[in-house]
């Protein structure tokens, strides 16, 4: 910390005639205040990365498959989930005829997961992302989704609960019998975001 009241000893040091004496302590003064200005300039770059994790941890979706990166009404993506999870890295993936595969490690994605709902635990982030696929507002799909709840129509329940990447509470029914099973996809932990 700056001690101010060296201002005024240097001062005083001058008006004496004492300018030897009153340059060091100028000098050391200066020395003081770029060290400061170091340290404050390394805070404020600590506390960005910290507000860049905090952003990453309330933005970031796992949908069960692949990152998604919701900024307001703008879904970005997808992203490598391998490379996220062992690298902290977001590396977009690219498109490909029926999948996505990373450029950096290489791992293929389904563009069509195989899996007819997304993971649980993930309706509501998947129904605010394909909401905003459809050119609706995260309201409007919300909105789509409680409209679906009170209906009894299987078929359409399904269909609609699938198209809007809705959760456990419009999971069909057990499949009929004879009917292949599909497994339940891996419900995946954010992690935080390191440079």
């Amino acid at each position: 910390m700056l001690d101010y009241y060296r201002f005024k000893e240097i001062h005083d040091l001058f008006m004496k005639g004492k300018t030897e004496e009153a340059r060091h302590v100028l000098m050391e003064m200066q020395s003081r205040y770029v060290s400061l200005c170091d340290e404050n300039t390394m805070l404020k770059m600590q506390v960005q990365e910290f507000e860049d994790i905090l952003y990453l941890s309330r933005n970031l979706v796992f949908d069960g498959f692949c990152y998604w990166l919701i900024t307001g009404n703008i879904k970005q993506g997808p992203f490598c989930q391998s490379c996220y999870n062992r690298d902290g890295v977001l590396v977009r993936l690219a498109a490909h005829e029926d999948t996505w595969q990373c450029a950096t490690c290489g791992t293929v994605h389904d563009r069509e997961p195989r899996y007819g709902m997304p993971a649980p635990g993930f309706g509501l982030g998947a129904a605010l992302a394909t909401a905003h696929d459809a050119g609706r507002t995260a309201l409007a799909g919300l909105a789509d989704l409680t409209s679906m709840a009170g209906k009894t129509d299987h078929a359409n329940r399904t269909g609609r609960a699938a198209s809007l990447g809705a959760g456990d509470d419009l999971a069909p029914d057990a499949p009929p019998p004879g009917a292949q099973s599909v497994r339940p996809a891996r419900v995946g932990k954010l992690l935080p975001f390191v440079k």
